[in-house]
């Protein structure tokens, strides 16, 4: 089954939906983990498991307090913003850009509640906003507020975004890397920019479901 978002595959399976495995963001399985879904991973039965970086291996969100490892780290990387550097024009590089007027109507914002909290977070100062006070988040919500009357529209579908991309239609948008390298080998006119303000990197990877109908074996020789 393919879902949109991560905060989708939890009321899924929440509902009863039956499956072995799943791929979710490494600060979803805390999440998954207290309301009992998961079940942790015999990690002698996964051939590669000792070529992963440690840093991902146990990284937060990997490990629960039994001592379970309930994710395989899978994908790791940064996400940041791209242009149309045929159309924008920036004197630094900045997350900034994303509430420039000078491009309303041509900007996109992701729907995923996660990153977006955290673009807006980095360009009011809060540089933890898995932490934030009541009055960092407050700053946070009003950013992305005040956002909303310069975007074209709020994308899920990286296709959906990579058209408008190409088209002229979006100019700026906070992108995927994998979006970014499409476009680029397309020869489209567009950059993946280095923010002052930083960027985050995200991890996914597997966990396994607590009543998995399936084998073992086979759902770790899946993830090897």
């Amino acid at each position: 089954a393919v879902y949109a978002d991560t905060h989708e595959a939890l009321t899924k399976v929440r509902s009863g939906f039956e499956c072995d495995i799943a791929h979710p963001n490494v600060w979803d399985v805390r999440s998954w983990y207290d309301a009992g879904l998961l079940q942790p991973w015999d990690v002698s039965k996964l051939q590669y498991w000792p070529d992963i970086f440690p840093q991902l291996a146990t990284s937060d969100g990997t490990i629960m307090e039994d001592g379970g490892q309930y994710m395989i780290p899978t994908d790791w990387g940064i996400n940041s913003a791209i242009i149309r550097e045929d159309v924008v024009e920036i004197e630094e590089e900045s997350w900034n850009i994303l509430w420039d007027e000078r491009y309303a109507g041509k900007i996109s914002m992701t729907s995923e509640m996660d990153l977006a909290v955290q673009v807006a977070g980095l360009t009011v100062g809060v540089t933890n906003p898995f932490h934030a006070t009541e009055e960092e988040f407050q700053r946070i919500r009003d950013r992305l507020t005040e956002q909303r009357k310069l975007l074209l529209f709020y994308w899920s579908d990286p296709t959906e975004l990579s058209q408008a991309i190409a088209s002229g239609e979006i100019v700026a948008a906070v992108a995927w890397p994998a979006i970014y390298s499409e476009l680029k080998a397309a020869g489209e006119p567009v950059r993946y920019i280095n923010p002052k303000e930083g960027v985050y990197s995200w991890m996914t990877g597997f966990v396994r479901l607590k009543d998995a109908p399936g084998a073992e074996q086979n759902a770790s020789d899946y993830v090897h």
